[in-house]
C-alpha cells in the first residue's frame, strides 16, 4: 500500500480522504514496484528491488500454525526454502507469540475517522454527479438495497449505513 498522498486520487471515488492510498496490484513485488514508479514518475522503488541480499535478515517459522491446510503448508514450506536458499537465516519452530485482541468497533479509532470521512466525503462526490443517479449516500443505500442481488452479493453495506446514519 502506498504512502497516502504519493498518488493523486483524482477520478477515484473518495471514501476517506485521510486514508484512501491508490496504489499498483500485480503478480510481484518487482512488476508493483515497476508500476509504482510509473504512477509516481520516480525511479526509486524498483530500484530498491535490486540487489536484494538477505545476508541480515532472520525469519522465524511458526510450526505451531501448520496443519490445517495442506496446500497453504506446501506453499509456506517453499517459501521458506526459497528464502534460506538466498541467504535468509530461517529460525525454525518459534513459538508461537500471543497478540492482544483487536479493537472491537466501538474503539476502532481508524475506523471512526473512515466513518465520518466517508459520510463527508461520498456525499461531497455524490453532489456533483448528473442528474438521475443516486446523488446522497442515502440514496446510494437504498439503491443497493432494491438491487441487493447484483449490488450487495459479495458484500454488505453496513460501513454505508453506518456512516448514512451520522449526524
Amino acid at each position: 500500500k502506498p504512502t497516502v498522498g504519493l498518488l493523486p486520487t483524482d477520478g477515484i471515488i473518495p471514501i476517506s480522504h485521510s486514508q484512501d492510498a491508490p496504489g499498483p496490484m500485480a503478480r510481484s513485488v518487482r512488476l508493483v514496484a515497476a508500476l509504482l514508479d510509473a504512477m509516481a514518475g520516480t525511479d526509486h522503488f524498483l530500484e530498491a528491488c535490486d540487489d536484494v541480499t538477505l545476508g541480515s535478515v532472520r525469519i522465524g517459522v511458526v510450526r505451531d500454525h501448520f496443519g490445517a491446510h495442506a496446500a497453504a503448508d506446501s506453499l509456506t514450506e517453499s517459501a521458506v526454502v526459497r528464502l534460506a536458499a538466498a541467504g535468509a537465516a530461517i529460525v525454525d519452530h518459534v513459538p508461537p507469540v500471543s497478540l492482544p485482541d483487536p479493537p472491537s468497533e466501538d474503539d476502532d479509532e481508524y475506523l471512526k475517522v473512515l466513518l465520518y470521512e466517508l459520510q463527508h466525503d461520498l456525499t461531497a462526490y455524490l453532489a456533483t454527479r448528473s442528474p438521475g443517479s443516486p446523488r446522497t449516500l442515502a440514496e446510494v443505500v437504498a439503491f443497493n438495497s432494491a438491487h441487493a442481488d447484483a449490488e450487495l452479493q459479495w458484500f454488505g453495506q453496513e460501513y454505508l449505513e453506518r456512516a448514512a446514519a451520522l449526524p
